[in-house]
Formats: C-alpha cells, sequence, structure tokens
C-alpha cells in the first residue's frame, strides 16, 4: 500500500504566526497557488480512498483537488493538535515552558498535548494498515503529520516535531509492505511548487 501525506494550503492564520482553531482556512494567495500546482501533481494518481481532516482548511484543501469527489472520508482523527483557549494567538508569543508537564504531555488550556495527537496518530495507522487498497492520499496538517510520519519511522516525539518538516501542499509517500516492513520513499517534496521561478531566474538550474 502507497500513502501519500499532504498538508492543507497555507492560511492567512499560517501566513501570520497564529494558532488556528476548527473554523479557520481561508488560503492566502500563496496557498491559491499551491493548491493548482498540487492539484496538477496528483494527476496521474489512482487513489483508491482519499482520507481528510474534518477541520476546514482540510475540507477546502480537498474539495479543491477533487471537485467531483471520489471516496472521501472526512476523520477527526486527523485533526491537527487542538490549541483550546489559545486559538488565535501568535505562537512565538506563547511561554511553553511555563505550562505544566512535560514537552510531550503539556497542554494549553482546554487543548490537547503532543501524547493526545500521537495516540490519534496511532489509531489512524491501525485504520490504514485495515484497508485494502493500494494507494492511499491524506490531507491532514503540519503538526499532526510530523507525529503520524514519527509513528511510522519509529522517532519520539521531541524528534518528530523538530527534525522532521512537513510544509503547506508538501508530499510525502509512505510505502507499506505485505512483510510488513515500511519504506519511506519522499518526505516534505516541495519541487513541484517552485511556481515563481523565471527563465532568468532559473538559469542557475540548468
Amino acid at each position: 500500500m502507497k500513502v501519500i501525506l499532504t498538508r492543507h494550503a497555507q492560511t492567512k492564520e499560517n501566513e501570520n504566526g497564529l494558532l488556528q482553531g476548527p473554523t479557520t482556512g481561508d488560503f492566502t494567495a500563496e496557498g491559491e497557488k499551491q493548491l493548482k500546482l498540487l492539484a496538477k501533481r496528483l494527476k496521474p494518481f489512482k487513489f483508491g480512498v482519499v482520507y481528510s481532516s474534518d477541520l476546514k482548511r482540510c475540507v477546502k484543501t480537498t474539495e479543491y483537488l477533487f471537485p467531483k469527489a471520489p471516496k472521501i472520508k472526512l476523520l477527526p482523527t486527523l485533526r491537527e493538535k487542538n490549541n483550546g483557549e489559545f486559538v488565535g494567538r501568535r505562537a512565538r508569543d506563547i511561554d511553553w515552558d511555563s505550562l505544566p508537564g512535560t514537552f510531550e504531555s503539556r497542554r494549553l488550556p482546554d487543548g490537547e498535548s503532543l501524547e493526545d495527537v500521537r495516540r490519534r496518530g496511532c489509531e489512524f495507522l491501525n485504520i490504514l494498515k485495515k484497508g485494502k487498497v493500494e494507494t492511499v492520499l491524506v490531507v491532514g496538517h503540519g503538526a499532526f503529520l510530523k507525529v503520524f510520519v514519527g509513528i511510522v519511522l519509529g522517532l519520539d516525539l521531541r524528534r518528530s516535531i523538530f527534525s522532521l518538516q512537513i510544509d503547506h501542499c508538501s508530499l510525502t509517500t509512505v510505502e507499506f509492505n505485505d512483510d510488513g516492513t515500511v519504506k519511506l520513499v519522499s518526505l516534505n517534496d516541495t519541487g513541484y511548487l517552485l511556481h515563481n521561478i523565471n527563465k532568468e531566474s532559473a538559469k542557475w538550474l540548468e
């Protein structure tokens, strides 16, 4: 089974460094460009099923990619880490170390911890393993996808968050083999998103 993971397009909150909630998700002009290029990149694939977070920014991304809707399943399991009462605040303004608990267990008021996200990631991995389709697309969020890929690779939460990069509309591909082995084919592939390169600035690539 081949599982292709992508993150939703850039939102205005992403651009401004704001923590997001369930209803945020208006795309920037850059996000709109990312969607067009991602749709073109995914066109050759035939997905047996598409899993998407049920939060607005992922739903809008999925609906753009598949206006005629194949087998799309919206799952709360794929949601981003719940930021609770701090939705709308700048992440850089929060004193994360002042929160009680460890890096893995601390949470914002009425929010989730990374351990909570990892539990959901494990639940989703079990859903994938029970599936019988050849190629799967997953549309999710930055932190969730980092944690999920970390689970697949056997990384702890700290390494998952700080050593993995998942950009908007990037592609990460994982193959699950019949013998139980897992192969990371690509991580955070963004080459097809280089839409701003013109002939003059691209000469160095030749």
